[in-house]
């Protein structure tokens, strides 16, 4: 396995098992559901149905869309959807803005808000296009950075450069917030964290220990839900988090911290990770069976590169004996990447219409 996600590439590592030994070393004295992930991830990485290796993506997720060539690198296939840039300027129907929680304003902290092309005076045409109603929402987190690999895959880590909310709506019937991840509460210097979350800087790549503090960003989720709730016109009861790489850690490990937030999401669509299976930040393995049991029955579709979610993601669920009503995908490519959803894919075709069924249940 060549493994080049962020969670990797923070231990050093070559391959996934040294990655995962040397987190499991990190970790020592760590409660024994900490081993169990760590080496329930160790044993994936080195599954050939695991692997990510540019060369090696000729499972069967990805013959049976492209036949025996495998998962291509997603630079073949031309884009059809372009994210719109995020500007300083005004919310509306197709613009995507910088904006900042009131309660935020003395600091750097910032998402970005998109209103569809179809948005107007707090409502979104319904998916007939025939009748208007509440909008619902995709929540999104970023993935770690700065971070590239040797495909040019890369990630700055910051909100104005996520891609998933795009592509699943193609620009129009929901409203589209990139979050951020916060550093820990340092009052008007609390800023953006580009890599993991919760540290007294910007960059979370070592664990900070006593100073590790996850509430400035659950807090600034919460209450940005409820500011596009108040002015955009947003459908409380049709918000879905997604995220790729950390920011599907965090579709667990931050929207499944504690009963409130959970509370908040209708479904969750993870890419390329899951919570639990990488990264020191909030290891608390005590709650980790907690956040999962807060799934109950909502639906989550789990997407990965090549096989990650069909087999690797299938077996680290089985592992922890996890029952959820989950929806396992490869994305189709070979790459870690968020831009695969900005091309034509089966994949993503299958994902937009299990969100309309979501949405419209």
């Amino acid at each position: 396995c060549v493994c080049v996600c962020p969670c990797c590439v923070l231990a050093k590592a070559n391959d996934c098992s040294t990655g995962t030994k040397h987190l499991e070393h990190r970790m020592a004295g760590s409660h024994p559901v900490a081993v169990l992930v760590l080496f329930v991830f160790a044993l994936q990485a080195n599954s050939n149905n695991a692997s990510i290796n540019a060369k090696d993506c000729k499972c069967e997720a990805c013959t049976s869309i492209w036949g025996p060539q495998g998962c291509p690198d997603l630079y073949t296939v031309p884009p059809d959807l372009v994210r719109p840039p995020m500007t300083n300027g005004t919310a509306g129907p197709g613009q995507r803005v910088r904006q900042v929680h009131a309660d935020y304003a003395r600091t750097s902290v910032y998402h970005a808000l998109y209103l569809p092309l179809d948005w107007d005076a707090g409502t979104c045409l319904s998916f007939d296009n025939q009748t208007r109603r509440k909008c619902p929402l995709i929540v999104e987190y970023m993935g770690n950075g700065p971070w590239s690999d040797h495909r040019d895959d890369n990630s700055s880590g910051m909100p104005k450069d996520s891609n998933l909310g795009y592509g699943l709506s193609a620009g129009s019937h929901y409203v589209w917030v990139s979050m951020p991840f916060l550093s820990s509460d340092l009052g008007s210097n609390t800023k953006v964290s580009t890599y993991w979350w919760g540290c007294p800087s910007d960059n979370a790549a070592q664990n900070c220990n006593a100073a590790y503090n996850i509430t400035p960003t659950l807090d600034y989720t919460k209450k940005t839900i409820q500011m596009m709730v108040d002015r955009y016109g947003v459908d409380a009861s049709n918000v879905i988090v997604t995220g790729w790489s950390r920011g599907a850690i965090a579709c667990g490990a931050i929207a499944r911290h504690d009963d409130t937030i959970s509370r908040l999401w209708k479904a969750f669509v993870p890419y390329s990770h899951l919570d639990g299976d990488c990264g020191w930040v909030d290891q608390d393995f005590d709650h980790l069976h907690e956040r999962y049991a807060r799934i109950g029955d909502r639906p989550v579709f789990y997407v990965g590169e090549c096989d990650v979610a069909t087999s690797a993601g299938a077996a680290y669920l089985n592992k922890l004996n996890i029952t959820a009503n989950y929806t396992l995908a490869t994305t189709g490519f070979e790459n870690h990447n968020d831009a695969w959803v900005l091309r034509p894919s089966q994949t993503r075709s299958r994902l937009r219409n299990w969100l309309r069924r979501v949405v419209d249940s």
